[in-house]
C-alpha cells in the first residue's frame, strides 16, 4: 500500500520497523508460537547414583602438534556427573580399556554402562 502511494519517489522503512511501529500502537495480535522442535526425552533413565553411566567421545579436534584428539567422556546418567574425561589419539573400544578397567576398580562398576551410538559395554 505505501509502495503504490509512494512508489520511487521515497524510501520506504523496512519491514521490520514498520511491523515495530504497528506493535508500540496495539495493531498487530500476538500470535503463539509454535514450537518446532519436538522434546528429546533420555536414551535411557536412571533411577539411583552409579546405576547407568555413559561413555562416550565427544566429537574430535586438532591439537597444536597437528594429531586430533578425541575425548572420551565418562558420566553417572543419574547425577549427571562427569566422573573422567581423557584426550585419546584414536576413537576405538580397545583403546579405552586401559582408562575403563582401572577407573571401574576405584569407583565400583555400575549395573549398566551405555556406550557410544547406544551399544552396551559388559558391567559388573
Amino acid at each position: 500500500m505505501l509502495k503504490e502511494r509512494y512508489g520511487a519517489r521515497r524510501k520506504l522503512p523496512a519491514v521490520s520497523t514498520i511491523a515495530l511501529v504497528l506493535k508500540r500502537h496495539g495493531l498487530v495480535k500476538k500470535r503463539r508460537r509454535i514450537r518446532r522442535i519436538r522434546a528429546v526425552h533420555p536414551i535411557f533413565e536412571a533411577n539411583a547414583p552409579n546405576e547407568i553411566w555413559s561413555v562416550d567421545f565427544k566429537g574430535k579436534f586438532r591439537m597444536g602438534d597437528g594429531r586430533y584428539c578425541y575425548p572420551l567422556t565418562v558420566m553417572d546418567a543419574y547425577s549427571r556427573y562427569v566422573l573422567a574425561v581423557v584426550g585419546m589419539h584414536h576413537p576405538t573400544y580397545e583403546g579405552t580399556r586401559p582408562y575403563l578397567r582401572p577407573f571401574s576398580t576405584s569407583t565400583g562398576c555400575p549395573d549398566r554402562s551405555t556406550a557410544i551410538a547406544g551399544s552396551r559395554l559388559p558391567a559388573r
